[in-house]
């Protein structure tokens, strides 16, 4: 989430405090817990694929499902998130696109 705060430019992350508290948690009676436990030992199970792989990585799919129930979200979203953070440059170690590309 806080990844996706960030500007267009390609500089060190910087986050305000109002940026921390958007983070959206679960709260403590919400019903998806039990998802996101069930989704947690489910994953355990599973190599963990580097954040570049991520499009790849099968637990990290059932990982976000879980979350975009427990945090009341379009899966896509979390989908595209995770597909943007694997084309970062700072994970995929593949240079910055020109401005305007993305």
């Amino acid at each position: 989430m806080l990844l996706n705060r960030r500007a267009k430019t390609l500089d060190y992350p910087k986050w305000s405090v109002a940026h921390w508290e958007s983070i959206r948690i679960p709260k403590l009676d919400n019903s998806a817990w039990e998802a996101l436990a069930a989704a947690f030992t489910e994953a355990c199970r599973m190599e963990l694929l580097p954040m570049r792989q991520a499009e790849e990585c099968e637990a990290r799919r059932i990982i976000d499902q879980a979350a975009a129930l427990a945090l009341g979200t379009d899966e896509d979203q979390l989908a595209e998130w995770r597909q943007k953070l694997a084309r970062e440059p700072t994970i995929s170690n593949e240079p910055a696109p020109s401005a305007g590309q993305d």
